[in-house]
């Protein structure tokens, strides 16, 4: 998601077009050692993506077509991936206000003022996908899943694509929405103690999974030290 992305908005054109995607199974079946469960981390796609660059679905074909132990044959199909690549993956650490705020900024206007702005990704575990509660009735998107904690099994990538300063969940069951009580009793009020505001995150499992394979994750979660209920590195990566 983060590479296609990127690379159709620097080249202005629209990523959902089939000769502008890119499979994500060109660089899994490179690292998964043959297997259909072996996960394979974004920082290794995204270093063949550096050394090499991708073919698109145009050339690649159904991504699913080679299964999770084949390759593409032929030069020109490999040639042509070359001029997909990326110079460089920044990382945002997000345990921290100023990291949250800095990301936000970045999905606002890229960090540079621009009128669009960038999506990162993130590894968490799987589990916490299917343990979410929803955001309560009279709070601005109710109903809407939402995700207070992640599981510290780091098996899973997922993409940040928004925020919302105005979502909220009343996590300690005091009765009210706050960001500036210390609801975690460590004696420190911080990010972690947040029970307003959050991302929203992107997933591939497909539009069946939450809310049209969207889901919100409370700006706390991202706060939280890994691996106790944060995400894996404490780190997104753009």
């Amino acid at each position: 998601y983060v590479f296609g992305y990127e690379i159709n908005r620097a080249r202005n054109q629209p990523g959902w077009h089939w000769e502008n995607s890119y499979p994500p199974h060109y660089t899994w079946n490179f690292m998964n050692q043959g297997e259909q469960y072996v996960g394979v981390n974004f920082l290794q796609s995204f270093d063949i993506l550096r050394s090499q660059g991708q073919m698109t679905s145009s050339v690649y074909g159904n991504d699913t077509a080679y299964s999770f132990t084949g390759w593409v044959n032929g030069y020109d199909q490999y040639f042509s991936g070359m001029s997909n690549r990326l110079k460089k993956v920044n990382a945002i650490q997000v345990n921290s206000e100023e990291g949250i705020l800095l990301l936000k900024h970045f999905l606002f206007d890229h960090l540079d003022g621009s009128p669009t702005g960038g999506i990162a990704c993130f590894t968490t575990s799987s589990a916490t996908l299917v343990n979410m509660e929803q955001l309560p009735a009279g709070t601005p998107e109710a109903g809407k899943n939402i995700i207070q904690a992640w599981y510290n099994a780091p098996t899973h990538g997922l993409t940040i694509v928004g925020y919302n300063d105005s979502i909220r969940f009343d996590r300690n069951n005091d009765g009210q929405y706050t960001n500036h009580l210390d609801i975690t009793g460590d004696g420190v009020k911080d990010a972690r103690d947040w029970e307003i505001g959050g991302f929203k995150i992107a997933n591939s499992y497909g539009y069946w999974w939450s809310n049209d394979g969207f889901a919100y994750a409370l700006y706390s979660s991202f706060a939280y030290d890994y691996p106790w209920s944060g995400i894996w590195n404490n780190r997104v990566y753009v």
